[in-house]
């Protein structure tokens, strides 16, 4: 096979079907698809700013629901943190209860590490993080974590392909108070919390998926946020653990089971 490292409340109800309803009453049916101008705004001045950063570290708690064929939803974690330096660096520690993966790209080469199988490959990649990320979907079958957020253009491409978007209101994610938006899109329902003030950075992200069964849902919320940050180029350059293996990424390889709590 192949190694595939990213594989191996009643009170609350009603205060969202209340808030359905405000938002919703006395709109015109013509109306109740449209785009709100202010969340419009606020999603290209977070992505204003997000491009404005030569570089960042960030946090991210991440839940990925996945549905059984009998209906039932599981949710799996996961924690990654990410440093970014443009226009061509890129590492990303992700650990969680289905893989723990490292992530390095130094401009040149794309190396995934297992720390728990100590397996690595490498791969020559494109000379910028624009054309790596769907480089990693597309040929290696792998997905950034928040990858939307990483394009140099801050996440303005979220706003493709948008049908209707609403303007929620404030909210606090963490303590930070937020503008919280609602965007639908074709077969995708996805929010977005946005730090209010001088930082309009992303605090939180949930995608719905509505063409799949179930209609799972992806969420990312985003924390410890490290803007300008100072990243040498050794922070994105893996130098191979002892007894790791070099795989290529096509190359079928059974991981060793580990011991529990590995």
């Amino acid at each position: 096979m192949k190694w595939n490292p990213l594989n191996s409340w009643m009170v609350a109800a009603v205060a969202v079907c209340t808030l359905a309803s405000a938002v919703m009453v006395g709109a015109p049916a013509d109306e109740k698809e449209k785009v709100d101008p202010k969340a419009v705004e606020l999603v290209q001045r977070m992505a204003g700013y997000l491009s404005s950063l030569d570089s960042f570290r960030v946090v991210s708690e991440t839940t990925v629901e996945v549905v059984l064929e009998n209906g039932q939803k599981l949710q799996f974690g996961s924690a990654t943190r990410t440093a970014l330096r443009r226009p061509d660096r890129l590492r990303a520690d992700r650990l969680g209860e289905l893989a723990a993966i490292s992530l390095y790209y130094n401009g040149s080469q794309v190396t995934l590490y297992g720390p728990r199988q100590k397996y690595y490959a490498s791969k020559d990649a494109p000379a910028s993080l624009d054309e790596l990320l769907p480089f990693l979907e597309d040929k290696l079958d792998l997905a950034a974590p928040g990858a939307d957020l990483l394009y140099s253009d801050g996440g303005a491409g979220l706003l493709d392909g948008v049908q209707s978007g609403l303007y929620v209101g404030l909210a606090e994610v963490s303590g930070v108070r937020c503008h919280h938006l609602a965007f639908r899109s074709e077969g995708v329902d996805w929010q977005i919390w946005i730090e209010d003030g001088a930082r309009p950075l992303p605090r939180k992200y949930v995608i719905t998926t509505r063409d799949v069964e179930g209609s799972p849902q992806f969420e990312v919320e985003l924390g410890e946020w490290e803007i300008s940050a100072n990243i040498s180029d050794a922070e994105f350059a893996f130098s191979p653990p002892k007894g790791a293996t070099k795989i290529e990424f096509d190359q079928g390889a059974e991981a060793p089971e580990q011991e529990e709590g590995s």
